[in-house]
């Protein structure tokens, strides 16, 4: 009977996993897996300059394609670098398979170089983490490690290999491309349905409230084929965004909720008297913020079980000099991007303008960290969205971040460059951490610890061989990021942003409000 090494049997069943990207930072614990990742005719190895973000990457991956995607890193603090990443994912759902090293079996209970109780860090971060213990047992771990992460609720896996183990051998080979596919789950018990549907008669006002998990395509299909029969009132939280189409939400859409409850979307769920909860996830907008007295009459439609603005016409924005306001800057967008264009969104001030006001008529295209809202996402994730492209890298990807969150993972700007991406990224910069300051002065009537400054963004872009662009004034805006947009690689836009009017954004419209 063959057999083959174990860094190899990993490697193979990543293949037939449907893996064709993985993302990581080498060291001589996993050096085995990137040798034969080395060799993989259609598994392309992309080198990271933190683990972090080859995390992030991984979880665009898996968000957008809906294979997990795969991170990898070596032992000690390579491994524990991958946790803001991997927590990130497995909150927000995204499927992520990582491979850690390890030292050999022999020294894992001594002080050696690099010898970390990884497994007992990344654990809680994690949907399972497993030790490799011996050979035999890879093609199980790694198959078993798909089929977890992409089994909902998705989130991430850990495995973790020795260095010894990955260099000896076994006979269990990979298993079959169609034993990676998660189980499916059957439909709703046909009592559960007539009640809905009685449910539905006997009310004078329900609306569908879409949730994170309202963006995978079977979904999108059903809820888009149920509005065109039934036209119901809806709302989407931030990442359900694209959900309702274009010609529904000209007539059904009332905007997205979450963070402040000030939308319209919060008044239309208030006044409802069924309220259809379809894939919500109470990490997104915690339930006793949008139902603040527990009174809302819910039907809770989910593959897990639950946890016990009238779409906006915005008035053309003038404005002939100064910083640029951020809604302004969000219609100009709107306007010179194509609705498939695939927009990523760091957290900060700009997700929550994006998150409320930017259109999105298709699933997976405006994407946003709302669970752990993990500052230093919107690079990696555009990194990873034009990698999925066919061909990669072929249409434009669009990232915006603050000043703030983009330090977090700018070093990436280096590996989508070499990737030859076509990413723009736009950075709303006002020297510092804004979404914590205007908070901060509203709770304390001032602020603290915020105030960042002293990069040169345009420079720091052309460092690392993109193309750096800067709007100091209003005027500058439109035909900046024209030619930004139009740039085919990597290109950068320093926008000096008017964060002045940031106090409507909390501003309260019902009496009801949750402290």
């Amino acid at each position: 009977m063959a057999e083959d090494e174990v860094a190899q049997i990993i490697v193979n069943s990543l293949y037939k996993a449907g893996v064709r990207t993985v993302f990581g930072v080498p060291g001589a614990k996993i050096d085995a897996i990137f040798d034969c990742l080395s060799d993989h005719p259609e598994i392309k190895l992309i080198v990271c300059r933190h683990e972090q973000n080859a995390a992030m990457m991984a979880a665009g991956t898996g968000r957008i394609t809906g294979v997990p995607g795969v991170c990898i890193a070596t032992s000690g603090p390579g491994a524990s670098n991958l946790a803001t990443g991997l927590v990130t994912a497995t909150t927000e759902g995204d499927p992520v398979v990582a491979l850690i090293g390890s030292v050999p079996r022999l020294l894992n209970t001594k002080r050696t170089h690099q010898s970390m109780k990884a497994l007992e860090i990344l654990g809680p971060t994690a949907k399972s983490a497993t030790n490799m213990d011996v050979a035999d047992q890879a093609a199980e771990i790694i198959l078993s490690s798909f089929r977890t992460a992409n089994t909902s609720p998705k989130g991430a896996t850990v495995v973790s290999i020795p260095m010894d183990v990955s260099k000896e051998k076994s006979k269990i080979l990979p298993f079959p491309t169609e034993a990676f596919a998660p189980p499916r789950y059957g439909p709703a018990p046909p009592q559960a349905i007539d009640s809905v549907i009685s449910m539905l008669e006997k009310a004078k006002f329900p609306v569908i409230y879409l949730g994170m998990r309202a963006s995978s395509p079977l979904v999108v299909d059903a809820v888009r084929a149920l509005l065109k029969k039934f036209p119901l009132p809806t709302v989407e939280t931030f990442q359900a965004a694209g959900a309702v189409s274009q010609d529904l939400a000209e007539r059904l859409f009332y905007g997205r909720i979450g963070l402040f409850h000030n939308q319209a979307g919060d008044k239309l769920l208030a006044k409802s008297d069924l309220v259809l909860a379809v894939g919500y996830d109470p990490v997104e907008y915690d339930a006793n913020v949008w139902n603040p007295s527990g009174s809302l009459n819910i039907v809770h439609i989910d593959y897990t079980a639950s946890d016990y603005d009238i779409l906006l016409s915005r008035p053309e924005l003038k404005a002939t000099s100064g910083k640029v306001h951020p809604l302004l800057f969000v219609q100009r967008l709107q306007k010179l991007v194509s609705p498939t264009t695939t927009v990523t969104v760091d957290v900060g001030t700009v997700y929550i303008y994006m998150m409320r006001f930017f259109f999105a008529y298709e699933p997976r295209r405006l994407l946003c960290s709302n669970g752990q809202q993990t500052l230093g996402v919107g690079l990696p994730w555009a990194i990873a969205a034009s990698l999925a492209q066919n061909p990669p890298c072929s249409e434009k990807v669009v990232s915006l971040s603050g000043d703030g969150g983009f330090m977090f993972s700018s070093q990436e700007l280096s590996t989508a460059v070499q990737q030859k991406c076509n990413i723009t990224h736009f950075i709303w910069n006002d020297e510092a951490f804004n979404m914590v300051e205007f908070q901060e002065e509203m709770k304390y009537g001032r602020s603290s610890g915020v105030k960042l400054g002293g990069v040169d963004f345009v420079k720091f872009a052309e460092s690392f061989g993109a193309r750096g662009y800067r709007v100091e004034d209003v005027s500058e805006l439109e035909s900046v990021m024209k030619e930004a947009l139009a740039f085919e690689g990597v290109s950068l836009v320093d926008v000096r942003v008017d964060y002045a009017g940031n106090a409507e954004l909390a501003k309260k419209v019902r009496e009801d409000e949750w402290n």
